[in-house]
């Protein structure tokens, strides 16, 4: 399994390996390392590839485990339900 996201996130965005990499400030060779796997980029790119992105760095990771979660609601001023958020189950 894939510890990093880079190459769904910049599908996603319809970005290429080029486009991040002249916004990162580095080679299109590392930023082709980094999406394949081959490389693991340092902390404080993980925080430039994450800003360029406009994305939480820890929407950059897979999951390491899976969880169960319950969606909690409540009720507006309109009874209509409304997400308050998540607890595991």
């Amino acid at each position: 399994m894939e510890i990093l996201r880079v190459k769904e996130i910049l599908n996603e965005k319809g970005w290429r390996n080029k486009d991040l990499a002249d916004k990162i400030g580095t080679s299109e060779n590392s930023v082709s390392a980094i999406v394949t796997g081959k490389k693991f980029p340092k902390p404080e790119t993980l925080v430039k590839i994450a800003d360029v992105l406009d994305i939480d760095i820890r929407e950059l990771f897979n999951p390491s485990k899976s969880v169960d979660l319950q969606e909690i609601f409540t009720k507006d001023e309109n009874g209509n339900l409304k997400s308050v958020g998540f607890i595991k189950k």
